[in-house]
């Protein structure tokens, strides 16, 4: 029975704040959601980018970061049922 030292996984709810907080700053004109996600980070980060193109914040808010789901060869191991079929076909999906 739940208590008050009970321990309840939140999921992905962070994921909700997050976004909310970044749609704040952005109304207040201290972030644009075009922005290359790089501006913020201290460093260089060649890697965060997809074809050539950076990755953006509205990427990171609307889940589709541009960044790869898989390291290459990856898909050819057992267990990995949905890195079986090819991007074309999950975007499809």
């Amino acid at each position: 029975m739940p208590n008050t030292h009970s321990i309840f996984g939140i999921g992905s709810i962070s994921k909700t704040f997050a976004v909310l907080l970044l749609a704040k700053a952005a109304i207040e004109n201290k972030v644009k959601l075009d922005d290359d996600v790089r501006k913020y980070l201290d460093g260089e980060y060649p890697n965060l980018e997809y074809q050539g193109q950076p990755v953006k914040l509205f990427h990171l808010i609307s889940h589709v970061s541009r960044l790869r789901m898989w390291l290459s060869g990856l898909a050819e191991k057992p267990g990995y049922t949905y890195l079986y079929l090819k991007m074309e076909k999950l975007v499809l999906l």
